[in-house]
């Protein structure tokens, strides 16, 4: 039994404990602190050598870099995707040059205003060519590969023969000269010999020139491989007979394609409408769009009072108010298709701008003034007027991006019968079919992107334009085929291709193998709804007056709120999962007040009894 003398000693020391516990684990909190570390390279040189950073839980990578470098020595402009960046300590993006951003030796997929930076992150800012094209070098059997695929900068000048001299070395390259100029007998001491031979090809595609004549585009992958004029003939002699007219649609694709959009429509309403590409593509899928969806547009321009720092929230808004039911000329007070036809911002975006105008201006049949500032024919003649030589179109600057070009394709297909409207088709799409690479998809920056092929797509059902016909369909890889136990399978299109992002959940990744992506899964939807009205014989997906609706579809739906998206606790607002940065201090500090408790209560307890 505890004497009275135990019973103090005893209530002493949880106190004690009690209180000890508490400032221990303050001070192990204190103690912790999460770093990344952050580099700057120009072009030649690094602008900021690698340093460590203490970051927080909220803490952006533009942020991050504003804080390191100085936000004076940080510019951006707006871009339909937030920040961009285009000057870092005086170095401005300049003809071909720009700022990319890369995470742990990968180029992020999203901008830096938005990515989290996490502890131990490596973060970099590097300034590089978007000109730029691959080259690999494929040797026999013996051999193996010569060179792996690898992105090299290219200028006017630069030609296929140049490129791989500058890879492998001049010394490396034996030329013979012939009628037709100098042709390649042998690679890095590989010399062909009949019936062997050095073939050239562009985009998995057998050239019709020679290496020495064609000049790369941005995104070409360039290789050479070692092979038997036997084989090809082979190969030649088994294709006849078995040709078809693959330009008109090929139902024998929708099967496949009904039940992709069948599947990701399941997985768009399961999470939520949240993008006017997912409204567009439900409009025309003839699905009630939930409620909660026009509801959060509402408040978005409420909460702004109308007011948009650029033109594409404006023509986006549109397209999501005019395919939910919603009318744009007056919604939540206000009159958006004004904020657009007289908007002083429409070119700071560089094309998106105008782009995004056109089919905004196009969704409905809206009064455009005679003294508006923009109309169609202004916006579809500053299109032409800046298409490129090569045929694309580029957000800014003089290289053609695939994703712009497909776009401005969608937004100049009404005006298809214009003389020049009609050329400056033929140049992007065969632009287009040049940039297409062998598994029917496009290469870019961040690899071989679902919403490159999407966006594709799109454009080319809004002109009428099979993207499953004969000038988008691409032999596979040579060594793939081989592979391959299905003869189906040695030919791929672009709804082949958009069709290999799609998970078992029924979303589609941003890259093969990753998870499903909100934004991929938005053009992916809109993709395979517009394939399905051109098989049908309907119009582009941007013409939002001619499709009934069914109400009764989706009951549930339509009480999800604002867009009905969900947030798991370890998510934040823009959708990037949050470090597990948790520790057991809430935990001890709970232990340490249950003893201090425990120790009061000892104490009065005894007091009472002397008492």
């Amino acid at each position: 039994m505890l004497t009275k003398r135990m019973l103090n000693r005893l209530m002493v020391m949880i106190v004690l404990l009690g209180q000890l516990v508490l400032p221990m684990q303050n001070s192990a909190t204190a103690a912790e602190t999460n770093k990344a570390s952050i580099a700057v390279q120009g072009k030649e040189a690094a602008l900021l050598k690698k340093k460590e950073i203490e970051i927080q839980e909220d803490t952006d990578a533009l942020s991050l870099l504003q804080e390191t470098v100085g936000s004076e020595n940080v510019k951006t402009v707006d871009s339909d995707y937030g920040p961009m960046i285009t000057e870092i300590k005086g170095l401005s993006q300049e003809g071909t040059f720009a700022w990319a951003f890369y995470v742990n030796g990968k180029q992020a997929d999203v901008g830096a205003h938005k990515y989290n930076v996490h502890a131990d992150d490596e973060i970099l800012f590097k300034y590089e060519s978007w000109n730029t094209a691959s080259l690999s070098v494929f040797g026999d059997t013996d051999t193996g590969t010569i060179l792996d695929s690898k992105k090299y900068e290219i200028n006017e000048d630069t030609t296929a023969l140049t490129l791989l001299k500058n890879a492998v070395g001049e010394n490396n390259v034996a030329l013979k000269e012939t009628d037709y100029g100098p042709m390649i007998i042998g690679i890095n001491g590989l010399v062909a010999e009949d019936p062997y031979y050095w073939a050239f090809y562009v985009n998995g595609k057998l050239a019709e020139g020679g290496a020495h004549t064609y000049k790369p585009q941005a995104g070409d992958q360039i290789s050479f491989k070692y092979e038997s004029w036997e084989q090809e003939e082979k190969d030649s002699g088994d294709e006849q007979g078995s040709q078809k007219d693959k330009d008109s649609p090929d139902e024998g694709h929708i099967v496949n394609v009904n039940q992709a959009v069948d599947n990701l429509i399941a997985y768009i309403m399961e999470k939520g409408v949240s993008s006017e590409w997912e409204a567009i593509a439900l409009h025309h899928a003839g699905k009630k769009i939930p409620a909660g969806y026009l509801d959060s547009l509402k408040a978005k321009v409420g909460s702004s009072n109308g007011e948009f720092r650029i033109v594409t929230d404006y023509e986006r808004m549109v397209l999501g108010v005019k395919a939910a039911g919603g009318d744009p000329t007056s919604f939540a007070g206000y009159n958006l298709i004004e904020k657009i036809y007289n908007n002083e911002r429409m070119t700071n975006q560089g094309t998106n701008g105008v782009i995004f105008g056109l089919l905004a201006l196009n969704s409905g049949d809206y009064n455009i003034p005679v003294s508006a500032e923009w109309d169609q024919e202004k916006l579809v003649d500053y299109l032409i007027e800046n298409q490129l030589d090569t045929g694309g179109w580029a957000l800014y600057g003089t290289t053609g991006d695939p994703d712009i070009t497909a776009m401005a394709l969608s937004a100049i297909a009404p005006y298809k019968d214009q003389e020049e409207v009609k050329t400056a088709i033929e140049n992007a799409v065969n632009w287009l079919t040049k940039q297409q690479n062998a598994n029917g998809g496009f290469e870019t920056e961040n690899g071989e992107t679902s919403e490159s092929t999407a966006e594709a797509i799109i454009g080319l059902t809004a002109i009428g334009k099979n993207p499953a016909g004969a000038s988008f369909t691409k032999g596979m890889d040579s060594d793939v085929q081989a592979a391959s136990s299905s003869s189906a399978q040695s030919e791929n299109n672009l709804i082949t291709n958009l069709l290999s992002f799609q998970n078992e959940d029924g979303g589609f990744a941003h890259l093969i193998g990753e998870e499903s992506n909100d934004i991929a899964s938005a053009k992916g939807i809109l993709a395979l709804v517009a394939y399905q009205n051109f098989v049908a014989g309907k119009a582009s997906v941007y013409e939002l007056d001619r499709v009934t609706v069914d109400d009764t579809a989706g009951d549930k739906n339509g009480q999800q709120g604002s867009g009905g998206q969900t947030q798991s606790e370890n998510e934040s607002k823009d959708g990037n999962r949050l470090p597990d940065t948790a520790t057991n201090t809430c935990n001890l500090m709970a232990i340490g007040a249950l003893l201090f408790l425990t120790g009061l209560f000892l104490f009065f307890l005894n007091r009472r009894k002397r008492a």
